[in-house]
C-alpha cells in the first residue's frame, strides 16, 4: 500500500508504538524503606552501648515488608562507609512519585541546630571536635534531601535517637552536643518527621523493672500503629505520641514523641496497604462540611485538626480563636455553646470555704507560676510583684475580683482552664541580627526554646508568642523592628509594619507564622 493513506497509517502506528512504549515504561508508585538499628559503638564507653536498636530495626523492617515496602535493613555494627554506601544504593531505587521511609535507632546528637546520626565507628570525641563529629556521622538533613532530590512524593523520617549524649562532660569540659536529645526538623516540603521524644527529652530504651519487651518504648508503640491499615500519617503521629506518653507515665517517667508534618494532604496518606473507605454517614456529611466559608478559610482538614486539639479544653480563649478563624465553621455552634458554659462557670465565686483561701507555698506556688505562664501571663520566675500582676491580669480576664493573691482556690481555677495549644513563637536579636521561629508545640516554653535554637549562638531576647489560631509577624528596617501577634496572619503583618514604621521608613515583613504552622512565609 502506497500513497497518502499509507503515510497516515504509518504515522498512526508509530504514535501508537510510542504510546505503548510509554505505558510499558511508566512507573507504578512504590513504597521503599531504609531501616537502621545500631547497638554496638566500638569507641564508646560500656554505658553507652545500647540494648534494643537492632531488635527495633528488625521489628520495623518486618512490619514494613508486610505492608508492601521494599526494605533495606542494617543492624548491630554499621560503619560510616557501609551506611553511606547502602544509603546511596537505596536512593538510586527511588523514582518520582514514590513513598520513601527512613528509620534510625541508635545514638544521635544535635550540633548547631542540625541532628547527626552516629555510625558504629564514630570516634570518642571531645569538646572542640565538632567538625570531626559532623564529618564522621550522618546528617539527618542530608538523608532527607537525598530522598527529596530523587523525587519521592512523600518522605517519612522516623528517628529513635533521642538518647543520652554519648560524649558527656568530663574533667569540667563541655562535651559535644548543644541540647539534650535532638532538635526539631527544619520545614521541608513533602516530609513527615517523627521523633521518639520531644525537644529536651531523652527516649527510654526500656521501662524500669522487669521489662522483657525486646523493643524500645517508642518502637513497640510505633510498630503497633503501623499495623493499622486505616491510619493516616497524622493519626499515626498523634497516636504514637499519646500512647508512648501514656506508657511512660505508668513508670512515672516523661517521654512524648514529636512529629512535624510538611506533607500536603497527609490525612490522605496511608503507610498501610490501602486507605479506608469513609462510612456512609461521613460521606453524606462531607459536602456540607466542605462548603466554602465567608472568611475564605483554608482546607477543612486544618479546621478539623484545630477543633480536635481544643474540643476537650475548658479554656474559652481557644474557642474564641476558633470562631475568629472559622465564624461559620462546622463546629461554630458548639464553640459558642462552650463559650457560654465557661462564662457561667467563671462567674461563680472562687471558693466556698468559710475560712477563705490558704496562700500557696513551695511546689504549689511553682505550679501556679508555670500554669499562668502557659496561659500567656508572665508571672516571672521569682519575686512577689510580677506574680501578683499576672494573677490580677488573669482575674480580670476571668471576671473575678482582682485580689492578686496566690491561693489554693486560684490554683484550682487555673488547673480547670487547662493548657493552650498549639504554640508558636518568633524571636529576634537586634545586636546579632539573628531571628528564629517555632510552631506546633504543646507549650509556650517549648515554642520559645525551639525558636531560640534557630538563632544559633545569639540570645534572641526579643520574643512574641501566640497560640491556637493566633499568628505572628516580624517586620524590620535598617533602624527599627517589631514582633506582633494577632488573630490572623494578615492583621499581624499589617500591625507589625505599622509598629516598625513609627520609628522610621523602609520597614518590610521578614517572616509570618501561625501557631499551627499555617501562614508561614519568609521574605
Amino acid at each position: 500500500m502506497t500513497g497518502p493513506v499509507s503515510d497516515i497509517l504509518r504515522r498512526v502506528l508509530a504514535a501508537a508504538g510510542l504510546w505503548l512504549a510509554f505505558i510499558g515504561a511508566a512507573h507504578a508508585e512504590s513504597k521503599l524503606a531504609f531501616v537502621v538499628g545500631i547497638d554496638s559503638y566500638a569507641n564508646l564507653r560500656p554505658e553507652f552501648q545500647l540494648e534494643r536498636p537492632s531488635s527495633d530495626a528488625n521489628a520495623v523492617a518486618q512490619t514494613l515488608t508486610s505492608l508492601g515496602f521494599q526494605v533495606s535493613a542494617l543492624t548491630r555494627s554499621v560503619t560510616q562507609e557501609t551506611l553511606l554506601r547502602r544509603l546511596n544504593d537505596f536512593a538510586t531505587k527511588i523514582q518520582p512519585g514514590d513513598t520513601a521511609l527512613f528509620y534510625f535507632a541508635g545514638h544521635g546528637i544535635a550540633l548547631e541546630n542540625t541532628n547527626y546520626l552516629l555510625p558504629s565507628d564514630i570516634p570518642a570525641l571531645e569538646a572542640g571536635q565538632e567538625f570531626l563529629a559532623r564529618a564522621r556521622s550522618l546528617s539527618e538533613t542530608d538523608v532527607r534531601q537525598l530522598m527529596r532530590e530523587r523525587g519521592a512524593r512523600v518522605v517519612v523520617m522516623v528517628i529513635d535517637a533521642c538518647r543520652d549524649n554519648p560524649f558527656p562532660r568530663s574533667g569540667g569540659t563541655r562535651g559535644l552536643g548543644v541540647t539534650r536529645g535532638l532538635v526539631p526538623a527544619e520545614p521541608a516540603e513533602g516530609v513527615f518527621t517523627l521523633y521518639s521524644a520531644a525537644l529536651g527529652q531523652q527516649a527510654l530504651d526500656r521501662l524500669p523493672g522487669a521489662d522483657e519487651n525486646r523493643n524500645s518504648v517508642f518502637t513497640r508503640v510505633f510498630v503497633a500503629e503501623l499495623k493499622k491499615p486505616a491510619e493516616n500519617l497524622i493519626d499515626l503521629g498523634e497516636n504514637v505520641r499519646d500512647n508512648v506518653s501514656a506508657l511512660a507515665d505508668t513508670a512515672h517517667l516523661k517521654q512524648t514523641p514529636a512529629y512535624y508534618n510538611e506533607v500536603r494532604g497527609a490525612r490522605r496518606v496511608y503507610l498501610g496497604n490501602a486507605s479506608p473507605e469513609p462510612p456512609a454517614s461521613a460521606a453524606q456529611a462531607a459536602p456540607a462540611a466542605a462548603s466554602p466559608q465567608p472568611n475564605g478559610s483554608p482546607d477543612r482538614e486544618l479546621e478539623l485538626t484545630y477543633w480536635t486539639s481544643i474540643k476537650d479544653s475548658k479554656n474559652p480563649k481557644l474557642f474564641e480563636g476558633y470562631l475568629q478563624r472559622y465564624p461559620s465553621g462546622a463546629f461554630s455552634e458548639i464553640a459558642r455553646i462552650r463559650l457560654d458554659a465557661t462564662a457561667i462557670a467563671a462567674s461563680q465565686p472562687l471558693a466556698t470555704e468559710p475560712a477563705g483561701r490558704s496562700i500557696l507555698l513551695g511546689s504549689a506556688l511553682g505550679e501556679l507560676r508555670e500554669r499562668l505562664y502557659e496561659l500567656n501571663f508572665d508571672p516571672g520566675t521569682s519575686g512577689d510583684a510580677p506574680l501578683r500582676t499576672a494573677i490580677r491580669a488573669f482575674e480580670q480576664q476571668s471576671k473575678l475580683p482582682p485580689t492578686g493573691e496566690p491561693t489554693d482556690a486560684l490554683l484550682r481555677r487555673v488547673r480547670e482552664m487547662g493548657g493552650l495549644k498549639p504554640w508558636g513563637a518568633i524571636v529576634y536579636d537586634s545586636a546579632e541580627k539573628r531571628w528564629g521561629a517555632g510552631f506546633g508545640h504543646p507549650t509556650r516554653q517549648l515554642a520559645l526554646k525551639d525558636a531560640r535554637l534557630k538563632c544559633g549562638t545569639a540570645r534572641c531576647p526579643g520574643e512574641v508568642t501566640f497560640f491556637g489560631a493566633g499568628c505572628g509577624a516580624f517586620a524590620q528596617s535598617s533602624a527599627s523592628w517589631s514582633l506582633i501577634s494577632r488573630d490572623t496572619v494578615d492583621r499581624a503583618a499589617q500591625d507589625a509594619l505599622q509598629t516598625c514604621g513609627r520609628r522610621g521608613p523602609g520597614c518590610r515583613i521578614i517572616a509570618t507564622l501561625c501557631a499551627d504552622g499555617t501562614g508561614r512565609a519568609v521574605r
